[in-house]
């Protein structure tokens, strides 16, 4: 479960590296930037949260 969990932390982390290069690059502020960066890793975690929470409520 760690190497899962590393690996989709992993994979959040590029994608909002590459959110962040395409931000800049088309002269956003950074205020912009860091909300949207927030915003969604914040949806992230409550997505595997939400999604763990009904695997474990299944029979």
């Amino acid at each position: 479960m760690k190497k899962f969990l590393i690996v989709l932390l992993s994979i959040a982390f590029a994608l909002n590296f590459a959110l962040v290069i395409g931000m800049i690059g088309e002269c956003i502020s950074p205020r912009q930037a860091f909300y949207t960066i927030t915003d969604e890793m914040m949806n992230t975690a409550y997505r595997f949260r939400r999604g763990w929470q009904l695997r474990n409520r299944l029979p």
